[in-house]
């Protein structure tokens, strides 16, 4: 009996598990793709000049309906590469999370990293957007 009653619990437990991985969440992102974001983000033009590098650690809100909420550079290492991401972040469209197949609300962070190649004429902008840290 106890063994049929251990059974029967493991049965009902692997059940709820079952019901909880099959819960669907989608991460925020940029309708068009993050490369879409890259393109949208200026290398400051005095930064680029002096030769300057840089990063932006950034955290946005992303509403129910795509729309950016304040975004906000946890840290920068200038002010004008923070107003270069502030800008590209809303000129992009975004997909909403979706939770159980809702649209919700959801932050998301991510470094922006800006590097020069050569004298100062290539420039690259790279987005870590394989681990973003999304919070909901």
């Amino acid at each position: 009996m106890m063994k049929l009653r251990l059974v029967i619990m493991l049965a009902v437990f692997s059940s709820l598990l079952g019901q909880m991985a099959s819960a669907q969440y989608t991460y925020a992102s940029p309708v068009d793709g993050w490369d879409s974001l890259r393109t949208h983000i200026r290398y400051p033009e005095l930064l680029r000049r002096a030769g300057i590098e840089g990063c932006a650690f950034v955290d946005a809100r992303i509403d129910s309906t795509g729309e950016i909420l304040a975004p906000v550079a946890i840290h920068a290492t200038s002010d004008q590469f923070e107003g270069a991401v502030h800008d590209a972040l809303f000129q992009t469209k975004w997909h909403p999370a979706i939770d159980n197949g809702k649209p919700v609300s959801s932050v998301i962070q991510f470094p922006v990293f800006f590097f020069l190649k050569g004298n100062n004429t290539e420039k690259r902008i790279i987005i870590e957007r394989e681990r973003p840290q999304i919070y909901h």
